[in-house]
């Protein structure tokens, strides 16, 4: 991240925290961030490079828990699909929601903006965060009808929040920036697998009953 970008954001976090080493922290924590239409900023974090995995038997029996933990102790495949997940998940979130007509994700979900991403922030900071929520909250929230393909750019009260529904462009420039944070994230991960390989691993499995 570019000098003058990290001067914005500290700014902006300034806003939020009268704390400077969480100043400093929350602007060091951010791996990419995409700036709406309206100006609001969403932040992308770091991810902390995941190096335990536990395994329990719910779900399958405990011998297969145990082949699992001990694949993931070995596989450099699998620690590096676990590794990229949160941004696989989201990228392939935002993918599908541009497909299904710039709203839903599998017809069951809306990308949500919220207009400030801390309770103590100033009004005129620019920090907003986003989520997806399911459909049938958003209508809901519309007192229970909506036409789904006029939701994008609707503001509605959800939990007491007022939010606005995304709308396509606001989708597209959250999805880059994820992009940019997983081919950061991505970089990270290779370089420790180089570094330190599968060494630092730990597995280990569980009775989920127990």
């Amino acid at each position: 991240m570019k000098k003058e970008e990290k001067i914005m954001l500290r700014n902006e976090f300034s806003k939020a925290w009268d704390s400077e080493r969480m100043i400093d922290y929350c602007t060091n924590e951010v791996s990419s961030y995409a700036v709406l239409p309206d100006g609001k900023i969403i932040t992308i974090d770091k991810q902390s490079i995941k190096k335990h995995f536990c395994f329990g038997e719910h779900g399958y029996d405990f011998d297969d828990a145990a082949r699992m933990a001990n694949y993931a102790s070995e596989s450099t495949e699998y620690f590096k699909r676990e590794n990229m997940k949160y941004f696989t998940e989201w990228i392939n979130d935002l993918e599908t929601s541009i497909n299904n007509g710039h709203v839903e994700v599998s017809g069951n979900y809306v990308l949500i903006i919220y207009p400030s991403q801390y309770s103590g922030q100033t009004e005129d900071c620019k920090l907003a965060s986003a989520n997806f929520l399911p459909l049938w909250e958003v209508i809901d929230a519309k007192g229970g009808s909506a036409v789904v393909s006029e939701l994008p750019g609707k503001t509605i009260t959800i939990r007491g929040r007022e939010c606005k529904v995304a709308t396509a462009e606001d989708v597209k420039i959250i999805l880059e920036a994820y992009r940019t944070a997983a081919k950061a994230h991505e970089k990270r991960v290779d370089t420790y697998l180089k570094k330190y390989g599968m060494s630092n691993v730990r597995t280990w499995t569980y009775w989920a009953d127990a």
